[in-house]
């Protein structure tokens, strides 16, 4: 029985898992030209970003600085002339926050269920062998 009680466990944090990684989207930006910058940033430090490159390679990275003419994450650098795609990956805040109240709702129905006592089928007045 228990069991079957830590695989019900198992099961909501995997599916918390699945739920709250797809609480992101990519939205498409320009890509500026190094010849002037953008008027208003749609790249910022602290920015995921998923560019594909004219060679059609993929680099996903978090933003550390921003140059005239490149993005620079930890170990990168792609200068926006070598760019195809430009997407930042942003959060959806309000899906998150119902995603982790209901991981958060059914982590305490699986906690009292594993806490719970199980039920005794003892028979009334049997006769012990």
């Amino acid at each position: 029985m228990a069991a079957n009680r830590w695989q019900q466990a198992l099961t909501v944090g995997c599916v918390a898992v699945f739920l709250t990684t797809s609480c992101t989207s990519l939205h498409t930006v320009n890509i500026p030209s190094s010849d002037s910058p953008p008027a208003s940033p749609a790249v910022e430090i602290g920015d995921t970003v998923v560019i594909t490159s004219r060679d059609a390679n993929k680099k996903r990275f978090k933003v550390t600085a921003i140059e005239t003419d490149a993005l620079i994450g930890k170990g990168e650098r792609v200068a926006y002339a070598d760019m195809a795609t430009l997407n930042v990956e942003q959060v959806r805040s309000v899906t998150v926050a119902w995603v982790m109240i209901a991981i958060a709702a059914a982590a305490l129905i699986v906690a009292h269920a594993i806490d719970e006592d199980p039920p005794d089928y003892a028979v009334p007045n049997a006769v012990p062998n």
